[in-house]
């Protein structure tokens, strides 16, 4: 398959994802009744010919003959005629039928809207889902002279020190690329290691590591670092990125719920699992594969790192705990639980100088929220959350 093909197919997959809402509402005003269950793969056919036709500029000829190929090769004959209808029908009327659906809301799933309003109110809420509904462009996390990258990469530097790319196309393929000039990281990504200031000669551990960016920075920044995370297969990729960046840390494999290593830490980064709502612009998917119950399930997970990585940090040493998450059970409510739990602990506000100016990311409490719809001129950049947490001396 050529490269061509393969970036086509890919965005066709992301950009069906991101309006899955808005395409099967108009299937929802064109069907009779709903598809039978068994011919589930037909539906998908049908939507992804609804996304070359709406969103792809692909002409209508094509998006019918390639949906009706498609359905000959799964053996689903009896579904050709109602494919080809409804696909020369919404070509004729998409106009008229799109009108009477807010595409915005119709593509977020009802759970998920629901806690955005209760939590950031209505307006924002429409704010976070129109930017998560739209590509994020790639930015790159430079090791040294960010201008000399910018300028071999054609990208510009972002207020918070990230580069930005549009159409980069592979990765690989980049200038810098294999000289381990740089590394893939989204902008709000990079921020939670700058607030552990000067970090030159600290003994850091760097918790749920994979794949590595994090570390990098951490590494770049003169810092001594042990790497931990649980999964065979992420090591093995944080392994790779570091070696491609030519950066050396202490690598472990294991459980950090129940890790006990023999010396306690300068200062501990921990970025758990989490549901991942702030990287939506790049993870469609987690429109469709997310729950409620995913949010309380993850949230067991991060208290359990919590509680273990609290005894892992020196008297007077720096947790950041951080998740690329919108959800306020997985930010400030759980860091709020903690420090209910561990009074030996302390939140230490962080300011906006710390973060390129980056003020409308620091909350009331003196948290790190970051939301996609921020810095929009500059492309947005992911919602994250962070915490800093200092251990009191005694």
């Amino acid at each position: 398959m050529s490269q061509q093909d393969k970036n086509f197919i890919y965005n066709l997959v992301l950009i069906t994802l991101r309006n899955l809402g808005l395409i099967d509402a108009l299937l929802s005003q064109l069907l009779k009744k709903p598809v039978p269950e068994k011919y589930f793969n037909s539906l998908n056919i049908l939507r992804l010919g609804v996304c070359q036709l709406l969103f792809l500029s692909t002409p209508a000829y094509a998006a019918i003959s390639t949906s009706l190929q498609l359905i000959d090769e799964i053996g689903e004959h009896g579904t050709k005629g109602m494919i080809n209808a409804i696909l020369r029908r919404l070509d004729r009327e998409h106009i008229e039928l799109i009108a009477k659906i807010d595409n915005i809301k119709t593509n977020i799933p009802s759970w998920l809207w629901n806690n955005w309003s209760n939590v950031y109110g209505e307006k924002i809420c429409r704010k976070i889902s129109k930017a998560s509904l739209v590509e994020a462009p790639l930015n790159l996390t430079v090791r040294i002279d960010a201008d000399f990258w910018a300028a071999c990469l054609n990208a510009k530097i972002t207020k918070t020190g990230s580069l930005q790319i549009q159409n980069s196309g592979p990765i690989s393929a980049l200038p810098g690329y294999y000289q381990g000039a740089w590394w893939v990281q989204d902008a709000a990504s990079s921020l939670p290691v700058k607030l552990f200031g000067n970090i030159r000669g600290l003994d850091v551990a760097d918790i749920c590591a994979a794949p590595g960016g994090k570390t990098a920075q951490l590494l770049v920044a003169g810092a001594e670092v042990t790497a931990v995370d649980h999964s065979k297969n992420r090591v093995a990729i944080l392994f790779d990125n570091l070696s491609r960046l030519e950066l050396t840390a202490t690598v472990i494999e294991t459980n950090a719920i129940t890790w006990k290593p023999d010396k306690v830490f300068d200062a501990v980064l921990l970025d758990p699992p989490c549901s991942g709502t702030g990287t939506l612009r790049r993870h469609p998917d987690i429109l469709r594969t997310r729950s409620p119950q995913d949010i309380n399930d993850l949230y067991k997970i991060q208290s359990k790192l919590l509680n273990n990585i609290a005894k892992l940090v020196r008297p007077g040493g720096i947790l950041i705990y951080c998740v690329c998450s919108i959800q306020a059970e997985e930010g400030p409510i759980q860091v709020a639980s903690f420090l209910e739990r561990h009074s030996d602990y302390r939140l230490d506000k962080i300011r906006p100088s710390e973060i390129g100016g980056l003020s409308e990311a620091i909350t009331s409490e003196g948290h790190l929220r970051t939301l996609p719809f921020y810095r929009g001129c500059e492309g947005g950049m992911d919602g994250f959350f962070a915490a800093r947490l200092i251990r009191n001396s005694y």
